[in-house]
C-alpha cells in the first residue's frame, strides 16, 4: 500500500512539474510599442480627471505612446 502511495505522488509530482516547465516556456515574449503608437482609450465622462491624471504619468514612462480620449456617457460607449 506504501508503495502505491509514492508511486501515485511521484507522478503528481512530475506532472506537475513537467506542467510547470512547459507553461513558463510557451509564454511569449512582451509586446514592444513601435515608435510614435497611438492609443484610444474611451472612459466615461466622470473620469475625465482622473484619466489626465493617467495620462500625464504613462506618458512619462511611455514617451513614444500618445494616448487620446473619448469620454462620454457610460451606456453609449
Amino acid at each position: 500500500m506504501k508503495k502505491r502511495r509514492f508511486f501515485s505522488l511521484m507522478v503528481i509530482a512530475v506532472t506537475s512539474l513537467t506542467l510547470a516547465i512547459g507553461l513558463s516556456l510557451s509564454t511569449p515574449p512582451p509586446v514592444v510599442a513601435q515608435s510614435n503608437t497611438k492609443l484610444l482609450v474611451s472612459a466615461a465622462a466622470s473620469l475625465k480627471d482622473v484619466m489626465a491624471a493617467i495620462k500625464t504619468v504613462y506618458q512619462q514612462s511611455k514617451p513614444n505612446i500618445y494616448i487620446s480620449y473619448n469620454f462620454g456617457a457610460s451606456g453609449a460607449l
